[in-house]
């Protein structure tokens, strides 16, 4: 019996899809089409054939470039090259790879090829293996691109609606708060929801997930749902906050869960009620929030802790506060931390700084280096910002820092500067001579130099008046006298005596000047334009 030959069988690409391509292959020359068309099919890939660049556009144009998985084209054409159409191509679509088939001594075109995009090169001779392999990469280098856009896309309306929710707030809520919001990820990174419950109860919720991928969009979104959730339910955020906080770390396998889910999650929630006037923060992992009364002086939640994150060791921790004598209530995420010290100044001026820039709108002039949210819910809202006392600077110091009184001076001046502009002029010097005699005394006669006892410095800013108002406070003992009323004597007793010492140096270069707490509170202001 005759022995039957096996016929050939299609070699199967790998392509990445799991189906064979289609390939746009473009030669004028027959006899190179028709190798090209019977290799590709072999390879079990579909095969559209074009002799010119032309024809080749006019197919792209009509099937649509996504009907394409790779296009093929010799480089010498007449009247277009492969170069030409492979620029063609990128500037439409430049997921859609394509191989070049260049003649041998063409090695500069080769390189011109590859820097305007080419996938691969092919010189000739061509060999069926060769031809197969290229076209085999090229058709999963184009899926591989078109998933990542794909993704791309995804992530950019996931951003949009992220977006639109975080800067949302409704005519209501937007007469309380002013946000800055800047986020430099599509999704994850930091959020921020608001809502009113209803009378004069107000919810807000602000977070930080580490990551920016899809992942990290569910987590946030999933985190916010659930509020919304159990407030419905009439629960409290402490319950939502215990509950996420088993699921990310137990059966997500979170921080310390030594699972593969999300690395970290910092939020805070602010369970308004303006009339019992109180705020009730619970918070995870994120940093203590301010409240700013009436003259721009702040205190700290005791909830609040750097870095952020979770952990099932230690749940979410709860607090209430008054809001007598508040002005406003701030919170932000790390985010302006990282951006105040970059800049070198304190995270009060630039919280100041960027919420007058943005009072507008919900952005700001200044723009972070990194994810940064900052929110200030106002108790009275029919004030003006600018009539009310900004913080921009609130920092505590251990009784042996008069050591670096220099680099402290600096970062007053720079952080001044930054929140007031150059409008102080020459009292700027005045000012920072006050603030380095009042810390001095400070460090020295209330601290006594102790690394063990602490002193506080606050400087406010109030924008109509142009007044900036400062507070230090000290753990000294005090004193029974009144000490205006002595450095008084001592300046008519010995022609000004009273004005070298240090606090006589405050009291004769501000222009209000008072003492408190037996003297272990200092207060001062300076006007802008005495």
């Amino acid at each position: 019996m005759p022995v039957q030959s096996t016929p050939p069988q299609p070699d199967k690409p790998a392509d990445s899809a799991g189906r064979a391509g289609t390939i746009l292959v473009v030669d004028d020359d027959p006899h190179g089409l028709t190798f090209f068309r019977a290799s590709l099919k072999l390879c079990g890939f579909r095969v559209v054939a074009t002799m010119n660049v032309a024809e080749a556009q006019e197919r792209l144009e009509a099937m649509g470039m996504d009907a394409f998985d790779a296009v093929l084209s010799d480089f010498r054409m007449p009247e277009a090259t492969g170069l030409d159409l492979l620029r063609w191509i990128r500037a439409r679509d430049r997921s859609l790879s394509t191989v070049i088939i260049t003649a041998q001594g063409e090695k500069d075109l080769v390189k011109a090829s590859l820097s305007e995009g080419a996938t691969e090169f092919l010189e000739k001779p061509i060999t069926h293996q060769a031809l197969r392999d290229a076209m085999v990469k090229a058709v999963a280098d184009t899926a591989r691109m078109r998933k990542f856009e794909y993704d791309q896309a995804s992530l950019r309306d996931a951003g949009r609606l992220d977006r639109f929710f975080n800067t949302s707030l409704g005519e209501e809520l937007s007469a309380h708060i002013r946000l800055v919001y800047q986020p430099l990820h599509e999704v994850g990174g930091d959020f921020f929801s608001a809502r009113k419950l209803g009378g004069d109860r107000f919810l807000i919720v602000a977070g930080d997930v580490s990551g920016h991928d899809i992942r990290s969009g569910f987590v946030s979104a999933y985190f916010q749902g659930m509020i919304r959730g159990f407030e419905e339910a009439g629960q409290s955020a402490r319950e939502a906050f215990s509950v996420f906080n088993r699921l990310l770390c137990d059966e997500w396998g979170g921080t310390g869960g030594g699972g593969d889910g999300p690395t970290s999650l910092s939020v805070c929630a602010l369970e308004i009620n303006l009339s019992q006037s109180s705020v009730t923060v619970t918070s995870s992992g994120f940093p203590p929030v301010v409240f700013c009364d009436r003259h721009g002086f702040v205190t700290h939640s005791k909830t609040g802790a750097f870095p952020m994150g979770w952990d099932r060791t230690c749940g979410p921790v709860r607090e209430t506060h008054s809001l007598e004598d508040i002005s406003f209530v701030c919170m932000h995420t790390d985010g302006l931390i990282d951006f105040a010290t970059e800049l070198e100044i304190d995270p009060l001026s630039l919280a100041q700084r960027m919420v007058m820039d943005g009072k507008e709108g919900v952005n700001s002039a200044l723009h972070s280096p990194d994810d940064l949210l900052l929110i200030r819910f106002f108790i009275h809202p029919e004030q003006p910002i600018s009539a009310l006392f900004q913080p921009i600077l609130h920092e505590s110091y251990s009784g042996d820092e008069y050591q670096d009184i220099d680099h402290l001076q600096a970062v007053w001046r720079r952080s001044i500067q930054f929140a007031v502009g150059d409008e102080l002029g020459d009292r700027l010097y005045d000012l920072l001579i006050c603030l380095r005699e009042g810390m001095l005394n400070a460090f020295h006669h209330g601290c006594e130099g102790s690394p063990e006892k602490i002193c506080t410095l606050q400087m406010s800013y109030l924008p109509d008046e142009k007044v900036v108002r400062v507070r230090i406070d000290d753990p000294g003992k005090g004193h029974n006298f009144d000490l205006k009323k002595r450095l008084a004597e001592m300046d008519i007793a010995a022609e000004g005596r009273g004005r070298n010492l240090g606090l006589g140096i405050i009291q004769h270069l501000s222009d209000k000047f008072g003492i408190e707490n037996k003297g272990t509170s200092l207060l001062f202001d300076f006007h802008v334009h005495p």
